[in-house]
């Protein structure tokens, strides 16, 4: 029985896909950075004292008037090459449940648009 290349592409003719080369990945350290641990504790304490709680709240959610547990801090502008200046400021930055983190990234990720 023949088998097939899976090394080769299937349409020749085509170029090869670079998944997500303009994306900047974790592998880079950032989230590992001292100053992004510090930019991170910052905009959860703002958020703990914006709502007067213990605990930092997920700003989407408490759009909807949810109260949930946030866990993530998120860029509201996505973190590229271009913005690093963005990347540690606080108006860029919002905390999030992962679910609405998840479904935020997961849009961005799948979206067709261009920034």
């Amino acid at each position: 029985m023949p088998t097939i290349n899976k090394s080769s592409p299937r349409r020749p003719w085509q170029p090869e896909r670079k998944a997500q080369e303009r994306r900047i990945t974790q592998s880079d350290g950032f989230y590992q950075s001292r100053e992004w641990k510090a930019a991170r504790l910052v905009a959860m304490q703002l958020n703990m004292e914006k709502y007067g709680v213990d605990v930092a709240m997920c700003e989407a959610c408490m759009g909807l008037g949810v109260w949930t547990v946030a866990n993530t801090v998120d860029h509201t502008k996505r973190r590229t090459a271009r913005n690093k200046h963005l990347w540690v400021e606080q108006s860029n930055l919002k905390c999030m449940c992962s679910s609405c983190h998840n479904r935020k990234s997961g849009s961005e990720a799948h979206s067709k648009t261009k920034e």
